[in-house]
């Protein structure tokens, strides 16, 4: 065609020499500029919608084909109606777009603020989101009839706060860098281009009334989302929540007061300063003896295998080892997950208890679990004859003081207890700072991993439903430590030995004291703590019963018998020694494994 056309341009050139004329360059037609038009506009708002009425001041955008002719109308108080809900103008300016596939000629968009339309913008409508209500419209009759593009987040909340940050969690979007619809007299698109997503949304905070967070089209929140709260500049309070929303477009999802569950965002600890406690060994609880950060690698127990991919850490429970109401972070102020290592910091104050750190995934599903005890007076290393033949701990695990031999022993004395086999411990009597459950039914030791806060008890069986051999590999591994193993770096469990006085039965009568609740083997002094029982998982027999574990287990026994406890106890003139059920609850004192 290119040939073609240079040729017929030569013919034409010769005719015209030939005739006298003159050879000049084609002109492309001239095309007249369409006059601009004056109508009189009528913008009608949703009949539902998150915008109830027109303003004085409101600026709504028209647009025909090109957003360089786009008009900006301001409304003026004379415009609206009486009930706020319609406004009529005469405009001038406008550009109507004739198209052959609707009868609309005429868009229109609010607020003119987020409004951000194509160079052709044609029948659809941009905006660039902030957090605000979007509404667009076509034109028919010289009306328009708007439509909500939005949909809502509402919560309430109280504190000292200057603006939120809504983030949706794994990056899921709650907003665009800019976001298209196509909106005509017969076809409506209300996503119909989206650019550029956004995990991150911020608004100010207008006292504690009900707050509106607004997202372009529908809410889809597969992992959840994190709202933070920010106060000079720093995100310093958030509400986390893992699980999926699905919203459709213009609907709400209602938070509620998000108040009572603020948490601490900003986690701070100095990890440069932090001091390894896993020097000795790594193990399933760690004693601490002062205030400072921490750290350990996140493996399991007493082992170098990992727990998994974890996402995050938290604090499960706290204890003080008696009756008061826990302070909540007075024993752990703050945990952080980083680099494959396990960081908490013990406040300043340091108030002596106990507490259970948790490492979770992505689901929030728990990997595993970690006891860090706090001693009110430091543990000391005793003569553990009678006991095991080797150096014992001074208390109970989990205790904060050494039992006195001449006086009742207070509750701070008992320590934790341990259903048979499991590495975490459960504060029995004392109160706490968390959730523990009882639950009756058998699990499986995974099971029991990812549920460290729940007891299972089941009457005269075991909590585990693996069967004996499971059981026996739990904790018996002959002076060595096995990966549940309760007791600190450089401890374990004692070996059942039936030539020490604590093993070999019903033998202990002359150690035991009733009146003040305590038994004296080997120069230490066991508080008869009591127990949790198999039958209902309730805490039982403080002051005249002692379930104290081994790591043994006797094989061939039914019933969930089998384990040799003792689980001593005064009945008339004498004691019982003797094995007792897995389910059950009860002490453990941690004998030297260095």
């Amino acid at each position: 065609m290119k040939k073609i056309h240079t040729f017929l341009m030569l013919c034409t050139g010769i005719l015209l020499a030939a005739c006298g004329g003159e050879n000049t360059d084609p002109v492309d037609p001239v095309i007249p500029e369409p006059e601009p038009e004056t109508r009189t506009l009528t913008f009608v708002l949703p009949a539902e919608g998150f915008k109830t009425a027109w303003e004085a001041g409101d600026q709504i955008v028209v647009h025909g084909e090109y957003a360089a002719k786009q008009v900006t109308v301001t409304l003026a108080a004379g415009d609206i109606s009486a009930d706020g809900t319609t406004a009529t103008k005469e405009v001038s300016g406008l550009y109507p777009y004739v198209n052959e596939e609707c009868g609309s000629t005429l868009y229109a968009s609010w607020p003119a603020a987020s409004s951000e339309n194509l160079k052709h913008c044609f029948y659809y409508t941009g905006f660039n989101n902030s957090n605000s209500i979007l509404l667009a419209a076509c034109e028919v009759e010289d009306t328009f009839t708007f439509h909500n593009i939005c949909s809502a987040v509402t919560f309430q909340v109280t504190g000292d706060f200057d603006s939120y940050i809504l983030t949706g969690r794994k990056d899921a979007p709650v907003g665009y860098e800019y976001y298209q619809v196509m909106i005509t007299d017969k076809v409506v698109n209300l996503s119909q281009y989206r650019q550029g997503p956004l995990v991150n949304i911020s608004g100010d905070l207008s006292g504690s009334g009900l707050q509106t967070a607004y997202i372009p089209g529908a809410i889809d929140l597969p992992k959840g989302y994190v709202l933070k709260f920010v106060k000079d500049g720093k995100a310093i309070k958030a509400v986390t929540d893992k699980h999926a929303f699905s919203v459709p477009q213009c609907g709400i999802l209602e938070l509620g007061d998000v108040t009572d569950r603020l948490e601490d965002f900003a986690v701070e600890i100095n990890t440069a300063a932090a001091v390894d406690i896993s020097l000795e060994g790594t193990a399933n609880c760690y004693l601490i003896n002062g205030a400072g950060v921490y750290k350990f690698p996140s493996v399991k127990g007493n082992s170098t295998t990992p727990v998994g991919s974890i996402e995050t850490v938290k604090v499960l429970w706290e204890t003080w080892n008696n009756t008061e109401t826990v302070t909540r972070k007075s024993v752990i102020k703050a945990v952080l997950y980083e680099n494959s290592q396990i960081y908490f910091e013990v406040p300043s104050g340091y108030h002596p208890g106990n507490a259970l750190i948790a490492a979770l995934d992505e689901d929030d599903n728990i990997l595993w679990s970690w006891h860090i005890w706090l001693p009110e007076t430091p543990v000391t290393d005793v003569d553990g004859t009678d006991l095991a033949g080797a150096k014992a701990m001074s208390r109970n695990l989990g205790a904060l003081k050494d039992a006195p031999a001449g006086a009742e022993p207070p509750m701070e004395s008992y320590g934790l207890y341990y259903q048979f086999g499991r590495k975490d411990p459960f504060p029995g009597p004392a109160t706490y700072d968390g959730t523990i459950t009882q639950q009756e039914g058998q699990v499986s030791v995974e099971e029991s991993v990812a549920q460290p806060t729940v007891l299972y008890y089941l009457a005269k069986k075991d909590w585990q439903n693996g069967g004996e051999s499971v059981a026996m590999a739990l904790w018996e591994k002959k002076g060595a430590k096995t990966l549940y193993d309760p007791c600190p770096p450089g401890y374990g469990l004692p070996i059942r030995d039936k030539t020490y006085l604590m093993w070999s039965g019903n033998n202990l009568y002359s150690t035991m004291n009733l009146t003040l609740g305590l038994m004296t083997v080997g120069g230490k002094v066991f508080p008869l703590a009591g127990y949790i029982s198999d039958t209902d998982g309730t805490y039982q027999n403080a002051g005249t019963h002692i379930l104290l574990w081994s790591e043994h287990y006797d094989s061939g026994t039914e019933n969930g018998y089998g384990v040799f406890g003792p689980f001593i106890y005064k009945e008339a003139d004498w004691c019982k020694s003797q094995g007792n059920i897995r389910s059950k609850a009860g002490s453990a004192r941690c004998i030297v494994k260095k």
